[in-house]
């Protein structure tokens, strides 16, 4: 009998949030905003939801950081610097010195 296959992780569904949205909520995070004032703040602003909808709840701000996509990238930042920011302080910073350096 041959040795079973190595276990590897699906890929899963493609991630539904743009970018440039899940930045934004890890930043405003970063900066000790709380669920709902993050919701407050993309509301304001009129950013839909990654569902198309117009308000935010709480309860998608914490779904969103939650999800397997952010997890990934926050590890990346992470990787990136031991501050997790970028050399001009922000989160895309971080990500866009990560996505050069290859890792």
């Amino acid at each position: 009998m041959s040795a079973p296959a190595p276990q590897t992780r699906r890929p899963g569904r493609p991630p539904a949030c743009p970018l440039e949205i899940v930045l934004r909520v890890i930043d405003l995070r970063r900066r000790g905003l709380s669920y709902a004032d993050i919701s407050r703040a993309m509301n304001r602003d009129g950013i839909p939801t990654p569902a198309g909808r117009s308000v935010w709840q709480k309860s998608y701000v914490d779904r969103l950081l939650h999800t397997r996509y952010v997890m990934d990238l926050l590890e990346g930042i992470a990787m990136a610097s031991p501050r997790t920011q970028g050399g001009d302080g922000t989160v895309q910073g971080a990500i866009s010195r990560t996505a050069a350096s290859g890792r």
